[in-house]
């Protein structure tokens, strides 16, 4: 017969297990550190004039005298501070070691560090060297925007933020650090593979958890719905002697639902066309134009603010 439990001896839920030990980081735990961060549990030993160099939230912190009741390992006071482990391991990464080529791309989980601790502890160096990477690859002007947009690789590019999850991870940061001119062309890169977007699983419900600005987007001025309509919606120059010459290179069937591309029609393509050259001209100057006034209002679509207003934050980090 099976004994009987006390019934003073605790429960597991009244007595849970002790937490785990914190691990040492790999790559900081420097031996000459005089300070320990703890984030999470894991530990970095690194050294206070360092951070304090970088950070005036740091400074101010790690100016406050330390108390004899407080934790300390190898003799040096513990700071915790509510992080991700990642994200101080890239941060003291950028600090240490400075070795971000900014000539080659530079993973999204490392961007979003450098911003979100750049602007949490006011390091300005950390800040500014995400901050680039971000201007680079969602600049608030078209020409360097569509220019960029047809390069696989380049100075300053972030890797891996073509993904759907991606961009709603970036859509998070940006909504989280008040980096706003970013939005536009975030938005609109999850509108141009709105079936991943809205279908990807968690990338759409994490979406959900902040603006439901994707259903917004989808307005007469992106959206076209119709079941035949103008392959090349700036049609047939009215000069051409002999209208059914380009009909079939102009009309096509195409899919109920299609996100207008900001990309202007190049005439080496065209060329490939049942086209003539006075309607191959009209197309790649009626398209330049329609794609810089949807680039015009392309924060409108969005709700956002203006342009002009989202430069001025943009500008401020020159």
């Amino acid at each position: 017969m099976s004994k009987r439990r006390r019934t003073d001896e605790p429960t597991a839920e009244e007595n849970p297990a002790e937490p785990p030990p914190p691990t040492r980081s790999e790559e900081f735990w420097l031996y000459d550190g005089n300070i320990v961060l703890q984030a999470g549990n894991v530990q970095f030993k690194v050294h206070k004039g360092f951070l304090a160099r970088h950070s005036t939230i740091f400074e101010t912190i790690l100016s406050m005298p330390h108390t004899d009741d407080e934790p300390t390992v190898e003799e040096c006071p513990v700071l915790k501070v509510h992080d991700e482990p990642e994200d101080i391991k890239n941060m003291l990464t950028a600090i240490y070691d400075k070795d971000h080529d900014t000539l080659s791309p530079l993973p999204f989980r490392v961007v979003a560090s450098l911003v979100r601790l750049g602007k949490k502890y006011e390091m300005d160096s950390i800040l500014r060297m995400g901050i680039a990477r971000l201007k680079k690859e969602f600049p608030v002007h078209l020409f360097p925007w569509n220019f960029d947009r047809k390069l696989q690789a380049g100075a300053s590019r972030i890797e891996g933020i073509n993904t759907p999850a991606a961009l709603v991870a970036l859509i998070e940061l940006a909504l989280e650090c008040d980096v706003l001119w970013v939005l536009p062309s975030a938005y609109y890169r999850c509108c141009m593979d709105m079936e991943a977007t809205l279908f990807g699983g968690e990338a759409h419900q994490r979406l959900l958890e902040y603006q439901g600005k994707l259903a917004e987007a989808m307005s007469a001025e992106l959206i076209e719905n119709s079941k035949c309509t103008s392959k090349f919606a700036e049609g047939r120059d009215d000069s051409v002697p002999d209208p059914g010459r380009c009909a079939s290179g102009l009309w096509a069937l195409k899919p109920n639902v299609r996100l207008t591309d900001m990309t202007p029609h190049r005439r080496s393509d065209l060329l490939k066309e049942e086209l003539c050259n006075p309607c191959i001209e009209r197309i790649v100057r009626m398209s330049q134009k329609a794609m810089e006034e949807q680039w015009k209002n392309l924060p409108l679509f969005f709700d956002l603010p203006t342009w002009e207003e989202l430069k001025r934050e943009y500008d401020h980090f020159n």
